[in-house]
């Protein structure tokens, strides 16, 4: 009999403990609901709470980092992906059950290579757009290379690939930490076909 008692404690008691959560996991998997829901401002508000309780919280850094990529805010999706990338290599560890740091780590570097792509193509948007408006303006560059571009639309063309570069670097760093991630392997291809 009191065999029975101490086991039924004992089970009780890791039903208890495990029942038991942090204030900082309520608040990530609230973020996690609501970015899954849609609700970025709601998603936002719930990771920067977890981070108030746990400053170390790499995974609540990865997804401020993919809603500042949603909202087209690159700087902020660069500076919070960096940060999740620097505590999962320096920590070595995630919070996600069924993965590793390796894993999560890969999907920053992914981001990474998403956010360059982004500042890519939003430059050559804007150079498009700039060049059209002169054009359609009347008016004449003020150096023109031997192609007939001027040099300014060459030193922003160069700095588009210079993020294409970036993102190609970073889907390189993806594939080492996850070699047989699909996403990063169909996201290299497509910049591969995009360069052309």
């Amino acid at each position: 009999m009191r065999k029975i008692f101490y086991i039924t404690l004992v089970v009780a008691s890791i039903f208890f403990l495990a029942a038991c959560t942090q204030p900082w996991e309520q608040a990530y998997n609230q973020g996690v609901k609501s970015f899954n829901e849609g609700n970025t401002e709601q998603a936002r508000s719930s990771f920067l709470k977890a981070l108030e309780e746990n400053p170390q919280l790499a995974e609540a850094y990865l997804n401020l980092g993919r809603i500042d990529i949603q909202l087209a805010d690159y700087a902020s999706a660069r500076d919070n992906t960096l940060k999740a990338l620097s505590l999962l290599q320096e920590h070595k560890k995630t919070i996600r059950s069924g993965s590793s740091w390796t894993l999560q780590a890969a999907l920053a570097c992914n981001n990474m290579a998403s956010i360059a792509f982004q500042e890519a193509l939003l430059i050559k948007e804007n150079s498009t757009t700039d060049n059209d408006t002169h054009s359609r303006a009347g008016s004449t560059t003020p150096m023109q290379t031997e192609s007939g571009r001027s040099e300014s639309l060459d030193q922003t063309l160069e700095a588009a690939e210079t993020f294409i570069d970036e993102a190609e670097k970073w889907l390189d760093q993806a594939l080492e930490l996850d070699p047989s991630n699909e996403t990063v392997l169909r996201n290299r291809r497509f910049i591969q076909k995009w360069r052309g």
